[in-house]
């Protein structure tokens, strides 16, 4: 299926669906694997926002996100990524990343490849930071990482708010 799809556990049903992420980069649909290369994670929740639902998808070279609470909800493109890709001038594509939701409301994206197989070599080190406005959000960069956490590596938020 080439859209995305709002579940209700309780009613244990589909309830709406939408064009997927696909329709801008082609990497959020992998119709050879049953899992994604790509991460998800739902930003904050505020209050004055009524509690709005939106998600972040990013691993492509470029993120989007959806409101889950409009009208109609679409994916749409957020602001450009701050990292690139010396060799091409364009963001890396960061297959097998994490997106972690830190207590300020950014997310941190880290750990990845370049490539589908895992090489160390293709490692991209450099967390990236999201910053979700109204507006399509800002993109900074941050730590490098010692070592390549690509495939199947995992980051924590601790209590201390480190990651």
């Amino acid at each position: 299926m080439d859209k995305s799809l709002c579940y209700s556990p309780g009613g244990k049903q589909v309830t709406r669906a939408f064009t997927g992420p696909q329709a801008i980069d082609g990497m959020y649909l992998d119709r050879f694997f049953t899992s994604q290369p790509t991460t998800s994670v739902l930003l904050p929740l505020h209050h004055e926002e009524n509690y709005r639902a939106r998600v972040l998808a990013c691993g492509g070279q470029q993120a989007v996100v959806t409101d889950l609470g409009a009208a109609n909800p679409q994916w749409v493109t957020t602001a450009a990524r701050a990292l690139t890709d010396p060799a091409s001038g364009r963001p890396p594509v960061r297959y097998f990343c994490t997106a972690t939701l830190l207590p300020t409301g950014d997310v941190l994206v880290s750990g990845d490849v370049t490539k589908e197989e895992y090489k160390e070599a293709d490692g991209v080190r450099t967390a990236e930071l999201y910053h979700p406005s109204a507006n399509g959000g800002s993109w900074s960069t941050g730590a490098v990482a010692a070592e390549t956490r690509g495939y199947h590596s995992v980051a924590l938020l601790t209590p201390d708010g480190r990651v």
